[in-house]
Parts: C-alpha cells; sequence; structure tokens
C-alpha cells in the first residue's frame, strides 16, 4: 500500500542544519525513493549515506492519519548518526510499539 507522504517544514530545517544543502534539495531528498521505498517497508528509520559536503544521518517516519482518517506517513526530522532518538530504543525497553502493529491500528474500520 502506498501511503501518502508528508514532509514537515521541521525535518526540512533540521536537513539544512544537520546535513547541509538549501531548502529545495532537502524537500528533494526527504520525499525522494529512498524515503518512499522505506515507507512502503514499514520503516522508521532511513539512513542518509554521507556525500561530498553532506554529513550522514537519519530521517525520522511516524505513521498517522490525516485530517479526513486515512494513513499517511510523516517524515518529523532528521537527526546525525552519533544520534539514537528514543522512537528507535526496541518496545521491549520501553520504545514505541512495532511497526506493523501500529499500521494495523492505523487500517482498523472501526476507529
Amino acid at each position: 500500500m502506498m501511503l501518502p507522504l508528508i514532509v514537515s517544514a521541521n525535518a526540512v530545517d533540521r536537513y539544512v542544519e544537520r546535513i547541509g544543502g538549501n531548502a529545495g534539495e532537502a524537500f528533494a531528498v526527504l520525499s525522494g525513493e529512498a524515503v518512499r521505498r522505506g515507507i512502503d517497508f514499514g520503516a522508521r528509520c532511513i539512513r542518509l549515506p554521507a556525500s561530498r559536503n553532506r554529513a550522514p544521518g537519519r530521517v525520522l517516519i511516524n505513521f498517522d492519519r490525516d485530517a479526513a482518517g486515512r494513513p499517511v506517513a510523516v517524515v518529523t526530522t532528521v537527526v546525525p548518526l552519533t544520534r539514537l532518538p528514543a522512537q528507535l530504543h526496541p518496545y521491549h525497553f520501553g520504545g514505541p510499539a512495532p511497526v506493523a502493529a501500529v499500521l494495523a491500528h492505523l487500517q482498523r474500520k472501526d476507529r
């Protein structure tokens, strides 16, 4: 299932601040093919490789619903590889529920 993708302004700002480049490039990367394939896979985190004049980083994704109640994927922020956000901690250490459980909850018809 191809979920609609929303790139937050915060994610664009954090990309420019932590990875480099400009807002146009940031939006292109954060809405690009690698991120979309990761979302189709159910990834909450996608690693961005280092390139010339660009630092490596991680794109963090949340799965939610839009105003009409349809499931969407939201690119929330970009963090450096040296930081492991609480969103990535395993469930048994108090982290978030597995993606499969989140998607199943979002796809329920009785919500």
